[in-house]
């Protein structure tokens, strides 16, 4: 029985990391906003999308961005960096 709930307690676990790995940022224009939350809301997504503006996007584009993606891409270019400029003996 114990080993039924530690597999259980396991793939909780699971899903509560593909969950927040799955999360995602739409970003629209500020007047695109109120539809795009509303869309959003209506998929039931909110709790994996969120939705910002911004005035910089092109006009009729909606983006949609992995912000830990690109956060995980930058700490590698750093770090590549880092270990070129300075390498170990």
């Amino acid at each position: 029985m114990s080993e039924m709930f530690e597999r259980m307690a396991t793939e909780i676990k699971f899903a509560e990391i593909v969950r927040n790995e799955s999360k995602r940022i739409l970003i629209v224009l500020p007047k695109d906003l109120d539809r795009a939350r509303w869309l959003i809301e209506q998929q039931g997504a909110e709790r994996n999308i969120t939705v910002e503006a911004s005035p910089w996007i092109p006009a009729d584009t909606w983006m949609l961005v992995d912000k830990q993606a690109i956060d995980a891409a930058l700490s590698e270019s750093l770090q590549r960096m880092t270990r070129q400029m300075f390498p170990l003996p």
